[in-house]
């Protein structure tokens, strides 16, 4: 017996790189209305990428451009996946 344990166990883990998710703004056409934006993936360790503007899933390119036709406050989110998610 070791330490009061009948046998000893073990186990193996493996631990995978951490994910980072992040995207810049880039300005293509903003003189006024419309406005064309791009939006560039700078996340790492992604293979699945959800691009979603106000709760609507717009894309789901690493990259993708988007039109806003008029004056508004939006809510631009992407979510990444790895394998291991």
């Amino acid at each position: 017996m070791n330490n009061g344990c009948p046998s000893d166990t073990s186990k193996i883990i493996t631990v995978h790189a951490k994910t980072s998710c992040e995207f810049d703004i880039q300005k293509i056409h903003f003189a006024a209305h419309p406005c064309l934006l791009e939006f560039i993936n700078n996340s790492t360790g992604n293979i699945d990428n959800v691009w979603n503007i106000n709760g609507s899933l717009l894309s789901q390119d690493p990259n993708f451009n988007h039109i806003f036709g008029s004056a508004s406050t939006n809510d631009v989110s992407l979510i990444i996946q790895n394998n291991f998610l």
